[in-house]
């Protein structure tokens, strides 16, 4: 009798979870507030921030197949349902452009730091037969 309540209650508490469905998406419309897709889809899977934008990532099962679909909001307010957005260019493109970027500032930073080296250099063989000038400026960034 006891195995069969605890089966009962397991069974009862399944079905009253919240896993979202693909069908419940369609329930889902712009300017819905945050509370009414909490009350139909429960708790998103990862939820962040990106351009001013809530993004809340459900992930579930649909046939076998997983599934992620994304509801955006913007006040509290639901303006996006679907698919993830693409990526414009690819983890790669972005990884390349990155490294490119790193090499160029890398360069420019050498760069400066020997222009001033050279200044600095010039300016204290320029001052040791010159007994008017007293001071040597300060280079920081050496």
């Amino acid at each position: 009798m006891k195995l069969l309540f605890a089966f009962t209650l397991l069974i009862m508490s399944l079905g009253c979870s919240t896993v979202p469905e693909q069908r419940q998406f369609s329930k889902i419309a712009n300017g819905m507030p945050k509370y009414e897709v909490l009350d139909r889809l429960g708790e998103p899977t990862r939820v962040r921030r990106s351009q001013g934008r809530d993004r809340w990532t459900y992930i579930y099962q649909h046939k076998g197949i997983q599934v992620e679909r994304e509801i955006h909001f913007v006040e509290g307010k639901v303006v996006y349902v679907g698919n993830p957005p693409a990526a414009k260019v690819s983890a790669e493109q972005a990884d390349e452009e990155n490294r490119r970027t790193t090499e160029d500032n890398e360069q420019s930073r050498v760069l400066k730091k020997a222009e001033k080296r050279n200044l600095y250099e010039n300016l204290e063989k320029d001052m040791k037969g010159n007994p008017s000038k007293k001071k040597v400026p300060d280079y920081n960034e050496l």
